[in-house]
């Protein structure tokens, strides 16, 4: 907790445990297999006890947690960090039937022994921009644009790299989600 003062008025803040899950754009290899795509357990001011646990599940988490049921379940060692796991994000393949903003099947929670802290998903936000009217309606489209979308997580499996790369090659692998999903998981 910190403690602010300013102009004779106190202000606390409490910096309140955060989890997420993120996708990993390398390549790794698992039992001599090269696999994408893996999941990447992201955390923020965690406590760094003996009884604390950072875990990833496939099934929803509800308040009271089997760390035993986890899939991956790892001891933090700093308040903030990342741990990058074996476990694949399967592609999904949205089209306008089947868009929706629930989990796509991977939790993550962070635990003191058996007890829930903070918990997550990772899932699309096909609907940001409708959600978000009130607050962007007057804003141009320059100022709704995210820096560092473009190309983030450019590779493709087949692709021999080359000692030079000519300039069609470079920039012809952009990502490795079509358009439509790329704007289903709420790419700006």
């Amino acid at each position: 907790m910190v403690q602010k003062s300013h102009q004779k008025m106190k202000f606390i803040y409490i910096d309140s445990a955060e989890v997420w899950i993120t996708i990993s754009s390398n390549l790794k290899k698992v039992n001599g297999k090269t696999v994408d795509r893996l999941l990447v357990l992201n955390w923020r001011n965690v406590d760094i006890s003996g009884l604390d646990r950072i875990g990833l599940y496939n099934n929803e988490i509800g308040n009271n947690i089997e760390v035993s049921k986890a899939i991956v379940s790892i001891k933090p060692t700093a308040k903030e960090g990342s741990f990058r796991t074996e476990q694949n994000f399967p592609l999904h393949y949205f089209n306008k039937t089947n868009l929706s903003s629930e989990c796509l099947g991977f939790y993550i929670a962070y635990s003191h022994g058996n007890h829930l802290i903070a918990k997550n998903c990772i899932k699309a936000h096909p609907f940001w921009m409708q959600e978000s009217y009130e607050f962007i309606k007057r804003k141009s489209l320059r100022n709704l644009m995210l820096p560092g979308t473009h190309n983030s997580g450019s590779y493709f499996e087949g692709y021999k790299k080359r000692f030079v790369y000519n300039l069609i090659d470079k920039y012809t692998i952009c990502q490795d989600e079509n358009v439509f999903n790329q704007l289903a998981y709420g790419i700006r």
